[in-house]
């Protein structure tokens, strides 16, 4: 549960999403206002690559480590690998956007093409949205997007975006001291199986 005067996780509870059944954080200080459906969301989820959306949620998103722990917790059927925050498009760089379009739709466009599991995190008014995307082998450039997922605390939907938060799944690329070690063990197992046909 999402505590906001520790900005802490205690507990997160299952919920069922619209049409993905993943577990979603809610409680009494971490409301999950709505679920995240396609007629909620219709730019947004039609994008390719669309795997999962989560939301929406009230609070604020800008990279803290309770919302790296709740991704895991949400998105955990589609990747074991620990989440990593990559920036928001309203810094003053856009993070690893090219811009921060403060409109209720339009294009967000990243500085470099997104590849494998990544997360979008839409925020607006006092609430946002998580959307999860597969960007393959090949990158994704760029993702249309609306805030009809985002609800307002007054629960009307449709703020203008505030910023949009990007989250990659991390996975781990071992040093070059560890592929000695790699190798030199598949090395000796191959080593030994020969030994055995023999």
């Amino acid at each position: 549960m999402y505590n906001s005067r520790s900005n802490s996780i205690r507990s997160l509870t299952p919920a069922v999403l619209l049409a993905v059944a993943i577990a979603v954080p809610a409680s009494a200080d971490y409301p999950n206002l709505a679920t995240v459906a396609a007629t909620d969301s219709v730019a947004t989820l039609a994008n390719p690559g669309y795997l999962a959306a989560a939301g929406s949620f009230l609070g604020n998103i800008n990279g803290s480590s309770w919302e790296l722990t709740a991704l895991s917790e949400v998105f955990g059927a589609y990747s074991q690998e620990p989440w990593v925050y990559q920036g928001k498009s309203d810094d003053l760089d856009f993070g690893p956007f090219t811009g921060n379009p403060e409109t209720t739709q339009g294009i967000l466009t990243f500085a470099t093409p997104q590849t494998g599991l990544f997360v979008l995190g839409l925020k607006g008014g006092n609430s946002y949205s998580w959307y999860l995307f597969n960007g393959g082998a090949d990158g994704i450039e760029s993702l249309n997007f609306d805030t009809l997922g985002i609800q307002k605390g007054n629960r009307n939907p449709g703020p203008e975006l505030s910023h949009a938060n990007l989250y990659t799944a991390h996975i781990a690329v071992p040093e070059p001291e560890q592929w000695t070690v790699i190798f030199g063990g598949l090395a000796a197992a191959g080593f030994v199986l020969r030994r055995r046909r023999q």
